[in-house]
């Protein structure tokens, strides 16, 4: 009888011990604050914002927008032209902007959407 209430008295001790650290884990401080708040990210009262906006050229070959904050990694992107291009297409994103590009030198507008984690 001895031996299991041993046995016990260590299971709970253990039990407990993880509880203690647990608690501790949940509310320690994290590692590095945002960048950008929600509400920053999502200024939708904004013609041009970090989720979704225009980005314009006006004879040129490409064209950008710089996010408000830098995001932890590089959002997924996607840009439509809003009319014919009559050449290639291709968006480049880094944590930090998204640029629309043609091959030709051009004046036209690219509606973007951009997901991603912020921080």
């Amino acid at each position: 009888m001895s031996n299991r209430l041993s046995h016990w008295k260590i299971f709970v001790s253990v039990g407990t011990l993880c509880f203690v650290l647990l608690a501790m884990r949940l509310t320690a401080t994290p590692q590095s604050t945002p960048s950008a708040t929600l509400s920053t990210r999502l200024q939708t009262a904004a013609a041009t914002n970090d989720l979704a906006g225009t980005i314009s050229l006006t004879s040129a070959t490409s064209g950008t927008h710089t996010f408000s904050a830098a995001f932890g990694h590089a959002p997924v992107c996607v840009v439509t032209p809003t009319s014919d291009p009559t050449t290639s297409v291709w968006v480049v994103t880094t944590t930090t902007s998204v640029t629309a590009h043609i091959h030709n030198s051009s004046t036209i507008t690219f509606n973007y959407v951009c997901v991603g984690n912020p921080n």
